[in-house]
């Protein structure tokens, strides 16, 4: 009863975000804005998602207190590289009102400042910061990220140059994880105790601190995390 329970809330979950990404792409959801004076959380969406699906931690980032961002990079099937240059855009626009009514840059904001990465989120968070030194002091929290790639990879590869990064023993993970043993940035890895699309070995970065939640099952339940669980993993951070 318990793997039926798990797998039917996993879809209900990947249905909801389907709706609400859907409704969010007609009525846009607003980025939003850096606060001097609270801690901003960059919510980045994942492989093949949108903004709208980020709604749902969104709601419970903001009722616990905190300033949170979305940036919007389209669909989430481009390389790795592509929505990292869409994101230091979007940060760099950002800073500017930042700069102009705070007197404050982004490095300024210090422990102020936080990506949270869900799926493929996580590694353009990290290649962020691994092409512009200028972020390095950035804390991440990498949500379901694929460190290690995903099989899934090999099947939409062929649709999706998103998925080309993704295949285990990429390029692109080769460079990421040799990255990651040097420079050994402010990481925290959250994943689920069992998820279908990214499964633990896969998240798994033994170097680097590490939360699994074991009341959450699938892919899509992560972005359903409870307030609680959200409080705990960014007091880690």
């Amino acid at each position: 009863m318990g793997n039926l329970r798990d797998a039917l809330w996993e879809i209900r979950c990947a249905v909801h975000l389907a709706w609400i990404s859907i409704w969010h792409y007609f009525f846009i959801l607003e980025e939003g804005k850096f606060l001097a004076n609270r801690t901003n959380v960059v919510l980045l969406y994942g492989f093949n998602g949108l903004p709208g699906g980020l709604v749902p931690i969104k709601e419970k980032l903001e009722s616990l207190g905190y300033n949170v961002l979305i940036p919007n990079f389209g669909r989430g099937t481009k390389r790795i590289s592509v929505f990292v240059r869409r994101l230091r855009i979007f940060l760099r626009k950002k800073e500017a009102s930042l700069i102009y009514w705070n007197n404050c840059t982004l490095e300024e904001l210090g422990p102020n400042l936080l990506f949270f990465g869900y799926s493929m989120g996580g590694l353009v968070a990290l290649e962020l910061l691994r092409q512009y030194p200028e972020y390095r002091n950035v804390r991440v929290i990498a949500c379901g990220t694929p460190f290690r790639g995903t099989r899934l990879a090999y099947f939409s590869s062929v649709f999706f140059s998103a998925s080309r990064d993704l295949i285990p023993g990429s390029d692109f993970l080769k460079g990421m994880h040799e990255y990651l043993m040097i420079n050994l940035p402010n990481l925290y890895q959250v994943r689920a105790w069992y998820d279908e699309i990214v499964p633990r070995f896969s998240t798994a970065l033994p170097e680097f601190p590490a939360y699994t939640a074991s009341s959450v099952a699938g892919h899509a339940a992560l972005l359903y995390l409870d307030k609680e669980t959200l409080q705990y993993v960014l007091s880690k951070q």
